[in-house]
């Protein structure tokens, strides 16, 4: 389920919580949005492992936090200036996508994550 996600997201491997908790560090990685898969009721919670051989800037990974935390904080517009700043991220693009999105139609700007995975 989390496999299609990474359409949607842009992404490459996505691994659920208790997957990145056995990893041990071993890998890096970065928290995103919660999404919502077929099947399951709640939005899962799902961390993007990057590749051995990718480099991983850890200014960017700090700045996409940010943005994310923005998000999940119900402050939609930082959380677009933030991803927007990240031009070369293909998930932070799609991100920017779900924020614009959610300035337009979230009328009570209250704090609540965005579930991705409308589109899967």
């Amino acid at each position: 389920r989390l496999e299609s996600a990474n359409k949607v997201l842009g992404s490459r491997i996505l691994v659920a919580p208790r997957t990145w908790e056995l990893l041990d560090g071993m890998l890096k990685g970065r928290r995103l949005l919660p999404i919502r898969v077929a099947g399951k009721a709640d939005a899962l919670e799902v961390i993007e492992i990057f590749l051995p051989e990718a480099p991983v800037d850890s200014e960017h990974l700090e700045h996409f936090e940010h943005a994310r935390q923005a998000y999940l904080a119900g402050h939609f517009n930082q959380a677009l200036d933030g991803f927007r700043d990240l031009v070369d991220d293909p998930v932070a693009i799609v991100l920017a996508r779900h924020c614009e999105r959610a300035i337009r139609e979230d009328d009570s700007k209250s704090p609540r994550p965005f579930v991705i995975a409308k589109e899967l």
